[in-house]
C-alpha cells in the first residue's frame, strides 16, 4: 500500500499581513544597502589611509636622505655621533622659513622663525615664535643683532668658504641653532627649513585654507615682486594668498594698516593649525601624496627617519588639540630699534621649555 502524505499549505495572507511582509522586506533591503554603503565607505577610508601611509613612508625616506645644503656633511655627521637621539624623548627643533624666490633680493634673512618642542610619546607640539627683529646675541659675532640676521650671517660665511675652496665649518642653519640655544638656554640641535615656494605648494596641494581675515591687506613691492591683495572676511586662501597673509607687514595705505611682527607670529601659528586641520580630513589624506611631493622638494631637515616616523605613528593622533602656543609677550622698543621679550617673561619661557624637554625624566623621578 502506498503511504499517502498530507501536504499542508500555508493559509493565504491577509491584505494587512501582505503589507507588513512587504515592509519587512523593504527594511531588510534598506539595511543591506546601508551596511553595504558603510562597508564600502570603511574600505575606502582604509585604502586612503593605507595609501597615505605608503606615501608618507616614501617621503620620510627621501627627506631623511637629503640634508640641507646649508649644513656641511661633516657637521651633520658630528651631531649624529655626539647626540644620538631617543626617538621617544622630547626635543627642540628650529623651524626656519626662507625666501629663495627670484627677485627676493638675496638677503638670506628669515621671515619665519619658530622653536617647537616635540614630545613624540604624547604627540604634543609646543610652538614659540621668535619675532624677526628680536634683540639677540649671536655666538661668534659681536654686539646685539636681530634674530632674522642669524641665518644670513652663517650662509654668507659658508658661501665664502665654498668659493675659497676651504673646509665648510658653518652654515645658516648652524648659526640659527646656536643663536636659539644661547638665547633660550636649551639645546636646539634639530631643524626644519622650508622655502616660500614650498609653503605655497603645500597649501595649494590641500586645496587652500579657510581663514577669517581680520583686516584687508594691500601692498606692492616691485623690488621683489610682492603684490598683496587680500579682502577682510572668512574665505579660502590659495598658496600665494596664504603666504601673503602670513608675511604682510607694510601696507600701501600707511602705518595704520601695517601688521606688527606679533600679528605676523599669530597668523603663522593660525595657518599651521589650519593646515593640520585640513590634512586630517579624508580630503586631506587623499591629497597627501601631492603635499608630500611639495614638502620633499622644498624642505630639508636633520631629523632622522626614525625621529620623523616616531612623530606620526598613527594618523588619527594628529590634532590641533595637540598643538599649543607659548606667548612671548614681546614688544617693539623704538629707542633700541629692536623687538624685546621682557627679561622676566624670557626667564619664564626658558623654564617652561626646560620643563617640557625634561618632563619625562621628572615624571619618572617622581614615580620612583
Amino acid at each position: 500500500m502506498g503511504v499517502s502524505r498530507i501536504v499542508e499549505k500555508n493559509p493565504p495572507l491577509s491584505r494587512k499581513d501582505k503589507a507588513n511582509q512587504i515592509k519587512r522586506n523593504k527594511k531588510k533591503r534598506t539595511l543591506r544597502i546601508v551596511l553595504l554603503f558603510l562597508l564600502m565607505s570603511l574600505l575606502c577610508m582604509v585604502s586612503i589611509v593605507g595609501y597615505a601611509y605608503i606615501s608618507l613612508d616614501k617621503a620620510l625616506n627621501k627627506i631623511a636622505s637629503s640634508p640641507s645644503k646649508a649644513v656641511s656633511a661633516a657637521e651633520t655627521k658630528a651631531e649624529v655621533d655626539e647626540h644620538p637621539e631617543d626617538t621617544q624623548k622630547p626635543f627642540a627643533v628650529a623651524i626656519i622659513g626662507t625666501d629663495n624666490r627670484p627677485g627676493s633680493g638675496g638677503t638670506l634673512n628669515t621671515d619665519v622663525l619658530m622653536v617647537a618642542v616635540v614630545d613624540p610619546s604624547k604627540h604634543d607640539v609646543h610652538l614659540l615664535s621668535i619675532p624677526r627683529d628680536t634683540k639677540v646675541k649671536i655666538p661668534g659675532y659681536s654686539g646685539y643683532r636681530k634674530a632674522n640676521s642669524a641665518y644670513a650671517l652663517g650662509e654668507t660665511k659658508r658661501i665664502q668658504q665654498e668659493k675659497a675652496k676651504k673646509e665648510v665649518t658653518t652654515s645658516g642653519v648652524s648659526v640659527v641653532r646656536d643663536m636659539l640655544s644661547d638665547y633660550l638656554e636649551i639645546p636646539v640641535r634639530s631643524y626644519v627649513t622650508i622655502d616660500f615656494k614650498g609653503f605655497e605648494a603645500v597649501v595649494d596641494a590641500v586645496g587652500g585654507l579657510k581663514i577669517n581675515v581680520q583686516k584687508s591687506m594691500i601692498y606692492d613691492s616691485y623690488a621683489d615682486g610682492t603684490h598683496i591683495r587680500i579682502s577682510k572676511g572668512e574665505q579660502v586662501l590659495d598658496g600665494k594668498n596664504t603666504l601673503d597673509y602670513v608675511r604682510h607687514r607694510l601696507d600701501n595705505r600707511g602705518v595704520n594698516y601695517q601688521s606688527s611682527d606679533f600679528e605676523r607670529n599669530e597668523r603663522q601659528q593660525e595657518v599651521i593649525k589650519a593646515l593640520v586641520s585640513k590634512l586630517i580630513t579624508i580630503e586631506g589624506m587623499k591629497n597627501l601624496p601631492n603635499v608630500l611631493e611639495a614638502v620633499v622638494e622644498h624642505t630639508s631637515t636633520n631629523l632622522t627617519r626614525e625621529q620623523m616616523g616616531a612623530l606620526i605613528p598613527d594618523l588619527k593622533t594628529i590634532s590641533n588639540e595637540r598643538i599649543s602656543t607659548i606667548a612671548n609677550q614681546a614688544y617693539w622698543d623704538s629707542k633700541q630699534s629692536f623687538t624685546v621679550i621682557p627679561e622676566e617673561r624670557l626667564n619664564e619661557i626658558r623654564a617652561e621649555l626646560k620643563e617640557l624637554l625634561e618632563g619625562r625624566e621628572l615624571e619618572k623621578q617622581e614615580q620612583e
